[in-house]
């Protein structure tokens, strides 16, 4: 057996461990002893409590390294079971992924409540948070950060659910890492029959692709392609500043937006911070409102490395205000039939 051969059959058994393991793990609201990190040798930051919509986060220690504890609150025995089922998932998906742009876990603090997720503390917390301080950051490498550690995902057959700067963490260095799995799950595989049960009522609406949003797709779950899409807002937001359709208020009127075809017209103003022509039609090919129309996350990578080579550091600029004053217009999706 050739080399070639070899590799493609390990990544094959490795998505298919992983998949009977986050399946097990899920199931009976269990994981792996092994998992466990001992509660007394992790020791809290006092002062460092910050709350989130389900869970609250402090930084810590574990060994010599910083770490941060999120704990998922649950209010009824229900809830509790719910979260735990969630709660296992994202461990068993998370714990065996091993990629420079994914955030690393350490394992669980506790068999009991509350449930709490070790994972590596990221200094310079999320991707928005990280663009306000650092304005004149090559945002390109940032992208191509997150483009490698989405191609690793979809490699391993795996789709991110929840694609955000929200879930983008940034490390000591500067990378880029994606974070947040608790919505991960395998993509449908003819050769695996792998099938996600997860459906939009999970997912985020403004970053969630147009076949997620749609009144009859209650059945429908994310898939590699609806990640895609999700990207292409990723790539607004470091661009810009914005979240997806800042300018509207409710989630309905944003679901009408996207289902009527309509995306933001380019800003010119983010032309000197590095959205050329070439960045600006990637973004357009990814979020095509039809699924089968997006570029894999390969070619994406292909295309910006080649812009990266041609693109010269030294003429990018730093933007005077953050985030950037653009008007809220948007025009119909140009590839997409009306």
């Amino acid at each position: 057996m050739g080399l070639v051969a070899q590799d493609t059959q390990y990544r094959h058994l490795r998505r298919r461990s992983i998949h009977l393991l986050k399946k097990l793990c899920e199931t009976h609201g269990i994981y792996p002893s092994s998992f466990i990190v001992p509660r007394r040798e992790i020791r809290k930051t006092p002062g460092t409590l910050t709350h989130g919509g389900s869970a609250d986060v402090w930084e810590g220690r574990y060994k010599e390294s910083s770490v941060a504890l999120k704990e998922f609150r649950a209010s009824t025995k229900a809830q509790f079971h719910v979260r735990q089922q969630s709660f296992c998932r994202e461990v068993a998906i998370w714990k065996y992924l091993d990629h420079p742009n994914i955030t690393k876990c350490y394992g669980v603090s506790s068999q009991k409540s509350p449930l709490c997720l070790v994972s590596k503390w990221m200094v310079n917390g999320t991707l928005d948070a990280y663009l306000k301080v650092k304005r004149g950051i090559n945002r390109l490498e940032l992208i191509r950060d997150i483009v490698a550690g989405l191609c690793y995902l979809h490699e391993m057959g795996l789709v991110h659910g929840d694609l955000k700067c929200l879930n983008i963490l940034v490390d000591e260095n500067g990378i880029a890492c994606l974070a947040d799995f608790g919505l991960a799950l395998f993509a449908h595989n003819e050769h695996t029959n792998f099938i996600a049960k997860t459906t939009i009522k999970g997912s985020t609406t403004r970053w969630a692709a147009p076949e997620i949003l749609h009144t009859d797709a209650s059945s429908i779950h994310p898939t590699m392609e609806s990640d895609v899409y999700s990207f292409a807002w990723v790539m607004w937001e470091v661009f810009t500043g914005h979240i997806p359709f800042f300018e509207i208020q409710s989630a309905a009127g944003v679901i009408t937006r996207v289902l009527d075809k309509k995306r933001p017209q380019r800003p010119l103003q983010a032309t000197g911070i590095g959205l050329s022509d070439e960045v600006w039609d990637i973004m357009e090919q990814c979020w095509r409102h039809e699924p089968d129309a997006r570029p894999p996350m390969t070619s994406v990578q292909e295309c910006l490395e080649h812009i990266l080579k041609e693109q010269d550091p030294a003429v990018l600029k730093m933007p005077t205000v953050w985030p950037l004053v653009i008007e809220p217009s948007s025009t119909p999706d140009p590839k997409s039939p009306s």
